[in-house]
């Protein structure tokens, strides 16, 4: 029975990372661990945003079964739906997890071992990912004291609007004027109703720890300011995962636990029109990153190539666990990937029905994520 850490990268997508082609070098830490591990070029969020992709996640089950289709809804998962940190406690696993969601992904921990917690909100000073790594640490110690396996959910959020990377990576891939009266760019995204809105919350309310008001004062004009601001948050969180890494080494961890790395879903920029959220079946928001990390089992610095679904995480974990007959008695609908990581092959469709289409009067929309069409 394997140590195993799940790190979801909320709002990650993949073509924002310097290891998945990127221009801007925004990810140089998960790089060099991608080249110790086995990175899948093509993983697909079938279902967004937080809570359904997670539930997804969490159950190894497509939306049409676990019936979790919106975020913060009424329904809860249904208690006869067994959650992968259910499965692995009931198996003898100490589970943490370093998380905020509540509800039912709160399932399968001891209280006092599911802990959230909070960042300071201020512009140019919102230390996400560290907040998260405080918590996280203190939790992995306790998880290596006990004479168990241990499972841990980690899950960071610095992608996630509002961008608001601390100092210096604020500045770290713009070097322009961001207030330029002259540049309209931003003009269509302030007459989204979602965005301006989102925008007041955050950056047009008095702010006590920003006595200078320098953020009230300016107004942000260019566009290619706030697609940095993403870039720019994905680079410290990738700095604080160093952090997190240099932990698992100095602890002797990193090279026998089980780590995975993926997201919930992507985000959408200015591409096509959704401004800075993540709603629609674009790439964008629906190809995600996935890294598997052990080397003491896994060949290192593989690309494998072949569609694979979020789907796939929950059986993946149970197979290292040895926890196989497990997933298949819960007829979990993913597929683990531990086969295809071993023997470094993976060129095939991992399952079906990642089609997927809304109707609405005389037109009709179709996303199929197998077939690049405007993406």
């Amino acid at each position: 029975m394997r140590n195993i850490i799940l790190i979801s990268l909320d709002t990650l997508r993949a073509s924002s990372m310097s290891c998945y082609g990127y221009r801007n070098l925004t990810t140089p830490h998960l790089d060099a661990l991608a080249e110790k591990a086995t990175l899948f070029e093509k993983c697909i969020s079938p279902h967004i945003p937080t809570h359904p992709a997670h539930t997804t996640m969490f159950t190894g089950k497509d939306i049409l079964s676990h019936q979790i289709i919106t975020q913060g809804g009424t329904l809860n998962l249904a208690t006869d739906i067994k959650t992968a940190p259910e499965l692995l406690s009931e198996a003898g696993y100490f589970t943490v997890a370093a998380d905020n969601l509540g509800r039912w992904f709160q399932r399968g921990f001891p209280e006092t071992q599911y802990r959230g917690y909070q960042w300071e909100m201020g512009y140019r000073n919102a230390r996400k990912a560290e907040a998260v790594n405080e918590t996280a640490i203190e939790l992995l110690d306790i998880a290596q004291a006990q004479d168990k396996p241990w499972f841990a959910f980690l899950h960071y959020w610095d992608p996630h609007t509002p961008y608001f990377p601390p100092l210096p990576f604020e500045r770290m891939f713009y070097s322009g004027d961001e207030c330029d009266p002259n540049n309209r760019s931003m003009d269509a995204v302030y007459a989204c109703e979602p965005f301006t809105d989102y925008f007041r919350q955050w950056m047009c309310t008095p702010d006590p720890s920003d006595p200078d008001n320098i953020a009230k004062k300016r107004l942000w004009t260019d566009r290619r300011y706030v697609n940095a601001q993403y870039d720019a948050s994905i680079a410290y969180m990738d700095a604080c995962l160093a952090q997190l890494f240099r932990y698992l080494h100095d602890c002797g961890q990193l090279e026998e636990t089980l780590l995975i790395l993926t997201a919930d879903h992507g985000e959408e920029l200015d591409e096509h029109e959704l401004w800075y959220d993540h709603h629609g079946l674009y790439e964008t928001n629906c190809h995600v990153p996935l890294i598997v990390h052990c080397p003491a089992l896994i060949p290192e610095g593989q690309r494998l190539g072949g569609l694979v679904r979020l789907t796939d995480i929950a059986p993946t974990i149970l197979d290292y666990a040895g926890l196989t007959a497990v997933a298949a008695r819960e007829k979990m609908e993913g597929t683990s990937l531990r086969a295809s990581m071993e023997n470094s092959s993976h060129d095939g469709d991992n399952g079906s029905g990642l089609s997927y289409g809304v109707r609405m009067d005389e037109k009709a929309w179709v996303a199929n994520p197998e077939v690049e069409i405007d993406c």
